[in-house]
């Protein structure tokens, strides 16, 4: 069993969950936290494929995200100005990043703080640059240290307009 039919179970135990600790929460506010507090799996943010995400029980129930799942871990092209592939780190901090073609890429990553899937001035973030990616290359322990942009002295958007490579 998988997709729809295996899903529906699992999604209506957890709205059931719900209406056991929230008494009074109403369809609307089921549906928003259902919404919001999903590992995303596919394309960024809602895609035919996955919906919204896998729905993290313990966040929905208690209406925070481990931070873990809060960061997003993706790699960069300047050249081409764009997100080539994204990740979340497990429980451990490690991510993995796969199918990548060979160039010159910056791993980026962001804290997620409103989880709108977008790097915005709240948000914590984190790089490093110049990580050249050869074919059956394994580029592993890039370490990224996410700070905000008090803390960096500019901005996400001059960050990615000047910075980067």
């Amino acid at each position: 069993m998988s997709g729809t039919s295996m899903a529906a179970p699992h999604i209506s135990g957890l709205v059931a969950l719900l209406y056991s600790r929230y008494p009074d929460i109403t369809p609307s506010e089921v549906r928003e936290k259902l919404q919001k507090f999903v590992i995303d799996k596919g394309a960024l943010n809602k895609d035919d494929f996955h919906g919204y995400g896998m729905p993290d029980s313990y966040a929905v129930l208690n209406d925070k995200f481990d931070q873990l799942y809060e960061t997003k871990v993706f790699v960069y092209q300047r050249k081409s100005d764009s997100i080539s592939a994204f990740s979340y780190p497990n429980r451990s901090g490690n991510y993995i990043i796969t199918n990548i073609q060979p160039g010159n890429y910056s791993v980026c990553a962001f804290l997620d703080k409103n989880m709108n899937g977008y790097v915005d001035t709240e948000d914590k973030f984190g790089y490093v640059e110049s990580v050249t990616i050869n074919a059956g290359m394994v580029t592993e322990n890039i370490n990224l240290e996410l700070l905000s942009p008090q803390e960096t002295g500019i901005t996400i958007e001059e960050y990615l307009t000047k910075v980067l490579p």
